[in-house]
C-alpha cells in the first residue's frame, strides 16, 4: 500500500482539479487504482454511501490499516474536508512527502545494510585470521588451546568482539 498510495493521491488530486468531489474522484478512478488502494478506496467509498462522512470514512480507513503513511492522508483529508482548502494541493504535496520518504527509507535500508554487512565481517575476519595462521603456522596456535592464558585471551577475544558485533549493530539499527 505504502507503494501504490502515492500515485493514487496523484489520480485523486487530478480528479478534484477537474472540479470532481472527492467521493466522486475516488469513484472515477476505483478501477485504475492498483489492487491494494482500489480495495481499501472501495471501502472508503461504501462507508460514505451508508452514512459516514468523507472525513470519518477515511478515519475507518486509518483505524483499519496501521501505516502512518495512510494516517498521514486520513489527517490531511479531513483537515481539507472539514477547514476548507485545496484538497487537490494538498494530496499532490503528500504524494511527493511519500515518495521522497520511500527513496529516503530505501537508502538507509542500503546503508544500514552495509553497516551490518561490515558488523559481519570484522567479527568473522580474527577467527578467520586465526584458522589461517594454525594452518600456515601451527606453533602459534597451539599454545593459544593447550594453556589457560591462552584460553584467557580467547574468551577475552570472544567477549571482545561479541560486543563490537553488538555495537555496529545497535548503531545501524535506525527506525524512522
Amino acid at each position: 500500500l505504502r507503494i501504490e498510495l502515492p500515485d493514487a493521491l496523484d489520480m485523486v488530486a487530478n480528479s478534484l482539479t477537474a472540479g470532481l468531489t472527492l467521493p466522486q474522484a475516488l469513484l472515477r478512478n476505483l478501477d485504475h487504482f492498483p489492487p491494494v488502494v482500489q480495495e481499501e478506496f472501495a471501502r472508503v467509498i461504501y462507508d460514505t454511501r451508508i452514512g459516514y462522512s468523507v472525513a470519518e470514512a477515511f478515519g475507518n480507513l486509518a483505524a483499519r490499516l496501521d501505516s502512518k503513511d495512510v494516517q498521514i492522508v486520513s489527517i490531511a483529508t479531513r483537515i481539507g474536508v472539514e477547514h476548507g482548502g485545496n484538497l487537490a494541493d494538498g494530496y499532490r504535496m503528500l504524494s511527493g512527502i511519500l515518495r521522497d520518504k520511500r527513496a529516503f527509507e530505501m537508502e538507509l535500508a542500503a546503508m544500514t545494510t552495509e553497516g551490518r554487512m561490515q558488523a559481519l565481517v570484522m567479527t568473522v575476519l580474527p577467527v578467520v585470521l586465526m584458522l589461517l595462521l594454525g594452518a600456515v603456522r601451527k606453533d602459534f596456535i597451539v599454545p593459544m588451546v593447550t594453556t589457560a592464558a591462552g584460553w584467557g585471551t580467547l574468551g577475552v577475544l570472544a567477549c571482545m568482539q561479541t560486543l563490537a558485533y553488538l555495537w555496529i549493530r545497535k548503531i545501524v539499527d535506525i527506525e524512522v
